[in-house]
């Protein structure tokens, strides 16, 4: 029993040895069991076999150290004991090649009982199982490892150090890659822009020479020798029948031949005689030549219209769209700005917004989502939308809510306790639907809540109705009793309001033709009462401008001679436009009367000089009233009433 007690204190020191080993070694699985070799010495069939796999390892001080220690405390545990009469022999070789912390990779350890410990039992053959035991190498060394010796490379080491001015010469030379790129491109956009003023340039010049061309005499009178007689008629009337005519005409005449020879500097005047002559044209642009030489042999308006296409100022879009595909994400905020294939959240207009909202997220930027520029829609306002044509569907909630900019917003919410309330509603193109025009029923044309008609767009029109362009057309339709509404087609904003355009009527079909008759008969009337509205003008005019003349013939011959004294005199006794004073007067010799007599004489002086004489002589004055003033006005010329 008390070598069993003896085996059980050895086994547990050493599962305690074991489990500091494990722990400095990392990890390392190592189960040796270690038995003290302490026995008594006259137990000498004792025999311990220890095989080990020979390896060369590398001994190291803390090895050491923590063998010293398990022997001391092996050899004072012997000491210690009563059941020895002597000290324990040491095996000083044993353990001098065996260390448990620098194991070889395989350790296998076989204790042999001897045969006087076969009785104690079933206790020691199940121990003798686990002395075989596998020990794992360790990875590192427990101990300090020595310092490497130093290894010179084979090739030379560069080493740079950044200094102010290193980083100063950097800087230097990126602003000036930067300036020459800038200068570069600003070079390649002004290139862009006059190549494509230039061409456009000579663009018009070309259409400018076409048009006096297709106006040349000769080419004109060629074209007129040319078609038939009834089309030159000065009387016809220029309507649809006669330009479909004209047209078929045409059409039949003359014929495209792309086989026609062509030269490589022509005459365009000679050019276009010969296809006259020939009745035939090479290509198009000819016989748009040809057409508008026989529309304008007749006398009839029209224009020259050509398509300008000139170099873009831009570069293609495809090219564009290509490099900056192939470019990263930006990955500052500003270059998302305006960015034709990115954006952000907070870039986004006051009515503009993301769509759909599950949009896919590109990328980050410093944690912001970036969207791809086609998710970048625009809202716009319920009577926006009408505007083009398009309402909002029933049941659609507003995508957006805004602040109103209108007057009748503002005021809305100035009269609103909640000032800073976003009370305009937007929606997306994807809400609404086309506009659905009313239908016009017993004669009455559908009106909106103003009593006029939206016509923003043709398809607004309703069913049934037909838009007459017309002025003062309400007047006629209001004497006939045929409903007529104004046509609104637009806005114009001045004056700090938005104000109606009207162009025009709305008026159902069934009415049409009575209103243009009737509009056409009361502008005839219109223009016989401004005819004699002018007559009566003009004759008025002539009245007072004779009555004048006569005046003034009349007064220069009544003061003109006066003035003269003899002189006038010699010249004829004629008296004619004088009264009997003034004849009698005229009888008197000059030299009685003086310059101040001959002047009190003169009018109106003479009638101020007879009041004043009647006042004088004492009679009384009658007083005259406003009805005798106004009927003595009456009798009075313009300059007289001053």
């Amino acid at each position: 029993m008390a070598r069993r007690r003896e085996c059980a204190n050895t086994g547990g020191d050493t599962k305690k040895l074991k489990q500091v080993l494990k722990a400095k070694s990392c990890g390392a699985k190592t189960r040796a069991k270690k038995k003290d070799a302490g026995e008594d010495i006259k137990d000498k069939e004792e025999k311990i076999e220890r095989k080990v796999i020979p390896k060369p390892r590398a001994p190291s001080k803390r090895a050491a150290g923590n063998k010293l220690s398990s022997q001391s405390d092996t050899s004072s545990a012997v000491n210690t004991s009563k059941y020895f009469e002597s000290p324990i022999m040491e095996e000083n070789d044993s353990e001098d090649d065996f260390d448990m912390v620098t194991s070889p990779p395989r350790l296998k350890v076989n204790t042999k009982k001897p045969e006087k410990e076969e009785e104690e039992g079933e206790d020691s053959e199940e121990e003798d199982e686990d002395d075989w035991e596998e020990v794992e190498e360790l990875a590192e060394p427990l101990g300090p490892l020595e310092p490497l010796e130093p290894v010179l490379p084979s090739e030379p080491v560069e080493i740079e150090i950044e200094t102010p001015e290193v980083r100063k010469r950097q800087k230097k030379k990126a602003e000036l890659e930067t300036y020459l790129r800038r200068m570069v491109n600003r070079y390649k956009k002004d290139l862009l822009i006059d190549t494509h003023k230039v061409h456009l340039m000579c663009l018009i010049a070309s259409a400018m020479f076409r048009n006096r061309l297709c106006s040349e005499p000769d080419l004109l009178a060629v074209t007129l020798s040319l078609l038939p007689a009834h089309f030159t008629m000065a009387a016809k009337r220029i309507d649809q029948n006669y330009l479909s005519g004209l047209l078929k005409w045409f059409r039949a005449t003359f014929t495209l031949n792309s086989s026609l020879p062509c030269e490589e500097r022509p005459d365009p005047q000679r050019l276009l005689e010969r296809r006259l002559g020939s009745l035939s044209a090479r290509n198009h642009e000819e016989m748009t030549h040809l057409f508008l030489l026989v529309l304008r042999s007749l006398q009839l308006f029209c224009r020259l219209v050509l398509s300008l296409q000139p170099i873009p100022f831009k570069a293609p879009s495809a090219k564009l769209q290509k490099t900056l595909l192939n470019k990263p994400l930006p990955v500052s905020v500003a270059e998302y700005k305006n960015h034709p294939l990115y954006a952000l959240k907070r870039h986004l207009l006051k009515y503009e917004a993301i769509y759909p909202t599950t949009a896919t997220v590109l990328g980050y930027c410093r944690g912001e989502p970036v969207y791809s520029r086609d998710c970048v829609h625009t809202l716009h306002s319920r009577d926006t939308w009408l505007k083009e044509a398009r309402t909002v569907r029933l049941g659609e909630e507003p995508y957006k809510m805004v602040k109103g900019f209108s007057n009748r917003s503002r005021k809305a919410r100035m009269t609103s306790e909640l000032k800073d309330e976003n009370d305009l509603a937007l929606f997306g193109e994807w809400q609404t639907e086309e506009y659905q025009p009313p239908i016009a029923v017993d004669g009455k044309v559908p009106r909106n809540d103003y009593g006029n008609v939206y016509l923003f767009k043709p398809c607004m029109l309703p069913v049934g109705c037909v838009h007459i362009r017309l002025p003062n057309l309400h007047r006629v339709a209001r004497k006939l009793n045929i409903d007529a509404a104004p046509a609104v087609t637009g806005f114009d904003f001045h004056g700090g309001y938005s104000h109606a355009v009207t162009d025009g009527y709305i008026a159902c079909e069934e009415h049409e033709e009575v209103l243009r008759a009737a509009w056409v008969e009361e502008q005839e009337l219109q223009k016989q009462k401004e005819k004699e509205k002018k007559e009566k003008r003009a004759i008025s005019n002539w009245t007072l401008l004779v009555k004048g003349l006569l005046i003034r013939e009349r007064l220069k011959k009544r003061y003109n001679k006066k003035n003269q004294g003899l002189g006038s005199l010699a010249h004829g006794g004629d008296a004619e436009g004088f009264s009997s004073d003034e004849e009698a007067a005229e009888g008197e010799s000059p030299g009685a009367k003086t310059a101040s007599e001959t002047l009190a004489m003169s009018w109106p002086q003479n009638r101020q000089a007879e009041e004043d004489g009647g006042n004088a002589s004492g009679l009384k004055k009658k007083k005259v009233t406003k009805r005798e003033k106004k009927g003595q006005e009456q009798h009075l010329f313009p300059f007289e009433k001053v």
